[in-house]
């Protein structure tokens, strides 16, 4: 394995320039061609927020990026695909909204359908991150502005918040479920990592000692007592739920891990945007206590808010960063 000073460091095969700042970007689950991304524009002079979602369908080869279809929405910082439907598709946005797509893969060319604006929130909370249950195909948990968590079910007619809760004094980023629905996990600017039980609807624990400064990224594997974590603090850190995440592992990435995502489904590997550094590889080791970074990316000139792998094409990363609006299309092997 390598380390961070000796990864290799890979070049794009594509490189797209948007004329808004990009926060979000996804593949497409049920097509790996197919790339969606989420922006985010502040206005200093008006002091107002906006965003679009757009789609956009990669080339043979990955050589290219072609614009298919775009909505304009409030801005968005988060947009997660339904891992119950793979063309159903939920973003979190300011102005206190929720917003869901359905994205038509049959359609040409493809395009997003049957879009709803859900209100939940006075105009000054912000949606800042969102993720599906893995058990109810109904329930979204949503980290908020205000240091507070919901969980939402976008497809009742009204009331669409089901359960509320404060667990941070501070801007939420992150939330996770456990493997089994039961535990969301929340991380913000408090430095705390919250684990919430949410049958019973009571702390489990939570942990202020662990994190040098906020909590960003988490994220669950499938043995169901391993917790990845990412931080300002610049280090990705394995916890062992059985021990109310004691730090098993963890390695320094040189810049604040703000998310991560998965390659391939045994959770070893992990894609991890890095802020103000790119983006790098983890392979986790096979003892999952010795992560070592197998490869990185340092394209970007700005902050590098989202990457994304498809697990049919378990190579080919598209990431994105900031105020240079890039979006890239690199290879981890070459």
């Amino acid at each position: 394995m390598a380390s961070l000073e000796y990864a290799p460091l890979r070049n794009s095969k594509h490189t797209l320039f948007l004329d808004e700042p990009p926060a979000c970007i996804l593949i497409a689950p049920s097509n790996p061609s197919l790339v969606v991304i989420g922006t985010y524009v502040y206005d200093t002079e008006k002091g107002t927020k906006s965003g679009s979602l757009r789609l956009y369908r990669k080339s043979a080869g990955n050589s290219n990026l072609v614009f298919l279809d775009s909505h304009d929405t409030h801005a968005i910082l988060d947009a997660k695909f339904s891992p119950h439907d793979p063309d159903y598709l939920a973003t979190a946005q300011t102005h206190g909204c929720l917003q869901t797509f359905r994205l038509d893969c049959g359609a040409d060319p493809p395009s997003f359908a049957n879009k709803r604006t859900i209100s939940l929130f006075d105009p000054e909370t912000i949606l800042l991150a969102l993720t599906w249950s893995p058990m109810d195909p109904s329930l979204i948990a949503c980290t908020l502005s205000t240091g507070g968590v919901a969980i939402i079910n976008p497809d009742l007619p009204k009331n669409n918040v089901e359960y509320s809760y404060q667990p941070h004094s501070d801007q939420a980023w992150t939330c996770e479920y456990s493997p089994d629905g039961r535990i969301l996990y929340s991380g913000a600017d408090d430095s705390i990592l919250y684990a919430q039980d949410l049958e019973t609807k009571a702390m489990v624990w939570k942990d202020r000692r662990t994190h040098g400064a906020g909590v960003t990224a988490i994220m669950a594997r499938p043995d169901s007592f391993t917790l990845l974590t990412g931080s300002y603090d610049d280090n990705l850190r394995i916890l062992d739920l059985r021990t109310r995440g004691q730090d098993v592992g963890q390695i320094n990435l040189g810049g604040g891990v703000w998310r991560l995502g998965k390659r391939g489904t045994d959770g070893r590997s992990v894609i991890a945007s890095c802020m103000y550094v790119g983006s790098r590889l983890v392979d986790c080791g096979e003892d999952l206590r010795t992560p070592s970074v197998v490869a990185r990316f340092e394209e970007h000139e700005s902050m590098n808010y989202a990457c994304d792998i498809h697990p049919m094409d378990p190579d080919t990363v598209v990431s994105c960063s900031f105020y240079d609006k890039r979006v890239c299309i690199w290879d981890i092997k070459n």
